[in-house]
């Protein structure tokens, strides 16, 4: 009895160390946070940039490079292509997806049961859209800027004018919630993603697919077209992203080696390579069409929810639910 005891005695002395410890990190980390910041950079991340909330959204502005995150208290914060603060920008509620337009000149957010225009350099709204079914998980602008969509939550796809502000059609596009969305290069196909598990294809004015197919356990999560059009990348809730021919919808490859949910994936704009990021806070990087794997990023300490290349391709951009965007350097590819 007395043994047993010093044995609870003696665990209860380790939990209270262990707990210790993890305040002491926490402080040392926000102490670290504002006063070195990149003190303890890994191999092949260039900058650690901060929130004071989880972020859940990226995109990098055409032509000047900067860079904007969004997280969910519902702040944007603005940053040079090297990772400089340039502007914080508070809006209403929590930011799940936003999107350039695109010359740049202004930003699309999901905002709850609207899409908020701003203007990336002040913050200043110039516009909004209302949703009429239910809140906007996700948002994609059309490549010549004349349209945007918006993802919602009840499975509705919203189509509308940019130039008007008016609602030009209502997709009725999954059983669930609409996770994912994104136009191709030549605006002709809007790729969707969603609960239900369906990965599709539709003209942008019709309301029937072009092409469905079941893609992921668990649901679909991201979606994005390669550069020239030719290829689809998914990733979904069975730890797994695969790339499918963007006509047809036939798959070519599945990749595997992610231990959580693939939230995030993005082409570098020459085509060459494909990032994938997952729950299980890793990022990595593939050679396509191959694919063969050339990197794995290992640097957050929460789930990552989306990564960006920068406009020429030399900086990967990851966010995380650690409050953090990590700028990491373009791994080589032989």
């Amino acid at each position: 009895m007395l043994r047993r005891i010093l044995y609870v005695v003696s665990a209860l002395t380790v939990s209270a160390v262990a707990v210790g410890a993890g305040l002491l990190w926490h402080y040392q980390r926000q102490v670290a946070r504002s006063r070195s910041g990149d003190a303890a950079l890994t191999r092949g991340e260039i900058r650690t940039l901060w929130h004071q909330h989880a972020v859940w959204a990226l995109a990098y502005a055409p032509g000047n490079g900067s860079l904007v995150s969004a997280s969910a208290d519902g702040e944007l914060r603005a940053w040079s292509p090297d990772g400089k603060p340039l502007a914080a920008l508070d809006q209403a509620g929590p930011i799940f997806s936003i999107a350039f337009s695109p010359d740049g000149s202004w930003l699309a957010a999901a905002a709850q049961r609207q899409v908020v225009l701003l203007q990336p350099g002040t913050g200043q709204p110039i516009g909004s859209l209302t949703s009429t079914t239910g809140g906007v998980q996700v948002v994609a602008v059309s490549p010549d800027g004349r349209q945007i969509a918006g993802g919602t939550e009840d499975g509705s796809i919203l189509l509308w004018d940019v130039a008007s502000r008016r609602l030009e059609a209502t997709l009725r596009a999954h059983r669930g919630v609409v996770t994912a969305l994104g136009f191709s290069p030549s605006g002709r196909q809007l790729a969707s993603g969603g609960a239900d598990s369906m990965l599709k294809t539709w003209d942008p004015g019709r309301a029937e697919p072009l092409a469905g197919v079941w893609a992921h356990w668990n649901g679909v999560r991201t979606v994005a077209f390669s550069p020239d059009g030719q290829l689809l990348v998914s990733g979904g809730g069975d730890n797994t992203a695969r790339l499918w021919n963007a006509e047809s919808l036939t798959r070519t490859a599945t990749l595997f080696g992610h231990g959580q949910v693939v939230r995030s994936a993005a082409f570098s704009p020459d085509g060459r390579m494909l990032a994938t990021a997952s729950y299980d806070g890793t990022v990595r990087v593939w050679r396509v069409p191959a694919p063969d794997l050339v990197a794995v990023l290992k640097r957050h300490t929460n789930f990552i929810t989306a990564v960006a290349w920068s406009g020429d391709g030399s900086t990967l951009a990851s966010s995380s639910l650690d409050e953090t965007v990590r700028l990491w350097a373009r791994p080589p590819c032989k």
